[in-house]
């Protein structure tokens, strides 16, 4: 009986003991069924991994991939399925390919061509492969300096047409029927002449007759010279002997500097027109313009070097060879006669309108310089 009695006592206790330590425990030691992605590695060295228990704080799951299902950081348990492949775009050299596990799918893509030129034919620009011919060149016309020339490839073909002169004379001006271009006329070139003598052009034979003396109380107004000293020197000239000649320098010879002259100034000219016509073209023609007035440029260099050497052989035409070095050192100190900016072209021909205008003006020096020469012959 007491036996029994302690057991019953004994049972008693046990159950006061566990009601009372389940009132004791907190409510929040039921476990957590929350669950959440979130990128693992952003969790690595944290103090609560350690500490970490998915029945009580819940899981911490990776993203999903096309490799692997989304995996619980702390206890590797995963969920959902595999995440879809994460697709590159298909090129001519590669399908489309997963940036994740590599698979690939489809087929290859289209080769991107560029438009093929006279320079080049088509080609891919993703993996350079080309395909078709060349097209046919754009060549622009001809001009009276410039040769036909491809707008897209600057290539030349055939050669310049050359001016077409028509007139022309010591007192009308040149002027080509292609071109209209005009050199003026320059003048005769009229040999002695006195109140007594005749003057006569050298180049056409105009001659301008005397005029006799013009007497003023006995005194020439033209000549200065009295009626005695005129009256001795018809004497004289009639009773010279006609043996005596007067030993003079050889007569030069101005015609090859007059047309290096005409040439240059048509050079430079062109220049200048071919750099205004290239602002306004722009483009593919523009450039086309703006080197063929670097070419233009540069003949009008080449003769302005040959004028100035050909002018230091006779000391009478150093004042050409100065003025000539004025040109050449306009035309020189351009940029575009050294390089051409074929990318920035507004740039090359701003500069070569500036330098041919600068050319022209130093080049009337030089025609004045050759003028004088043929007047004081």
């Amino acid at each position: 009986m007491k036996k029994g009695l302690l057991l019953l006592l004994f049972a008693a206790g046990v159950l006061l003991l566990v009601s009372c330590g389940k009132q004791a425990q907190p409510s929040a030691s039921a476990p957590s069924t929350t669950e959440y992605v979130i990128d693992a590695e952003a969790l690595l060295g944290a103090e609560e991994v350690a500490k970490h228990d998915c029945e009580i704080h819940g899981h911490v799951f990776s993203r999903p991939t096309c490799l692997q299902k989304a995996t619980c950081f702390y206890c590797g348990v995963q969920q959902g399925e595999l995440a879809a492949h994460d697709w590159t775009h298909a090129t001519c050299l590669t399908r489309r390919t997963c940036t994740v596990c590599g698979a690939q799918t489809g087929d290859y893509s289209a080769h991107r061509f560029t438009k093929a030129t006279c320079a080049g034919r088509a080609s891919c620009a993703v993996c350079g492969v080309t395909t078709g011919g060349l097209p046919a060149h754009q060549f622009r016309a001809a001009t009276c300096v410039s040769p036909s020339m491809c707008t897209v490839c600057m290539q030349k073909q055939g050669s310049a047409l050359g001016h077409q002169w028509t007139g022309g004379s010591c007192t009308q001006p040149k002027v080509c029927t292609r071109c209209k271009r005009s050199i003026p006329a320059p003048g005769h070139k009229m040999q002695g002449g006195s109140c007594t003598e005749d003057a006569v052009c050298s180049v056409c034979g105009f001659t301008e007759k005397a005029q006799g003396h013009q007497y003023v109380d006995g005194v020439c107004s033209v000549c200065g010279k009295s009626r005695l000293q005129a009256a001795r020197e018809d004497e004289t000239r009639t009773t010279q002997p006609a043996s005596e000649t007067e030993t003079t320098l050889p007569a030069l010879d101005l015609e090859p500097l007059n047309q290096a002259a005409a040439s240059m100034r048509a050079y430079l000219q062109s220049a200048h027109d071919d750099a205004d016509a290239s602002i306004s073209a722009g483009g593919d023609e523009g450039r086309a313009l703006a080197q063929s007035a670097v070419e233009n440029l540069k003949k009008a260099l080449s003769l302005a070097e040959e004028l100035e050497s050909l002018a230091k052989t006779d000391a009478r035409l150093r004042a050409v060879s100065d003025a000539t070095a004025g040109v050449r050192t306009a035309i020189k100190k351009s940029a575009a006669v050294s390089a051409f900016y074929d990318s920035t072209f507004l740039k090359t021909v701003t500069t070569i309108r500036a330098d041919s205008t600068s050319g022209l003006n130093a080049l009337s020096a030089v025609e004045k310089a050759i003028k004088n020469l043929s007047e004081s012959k």
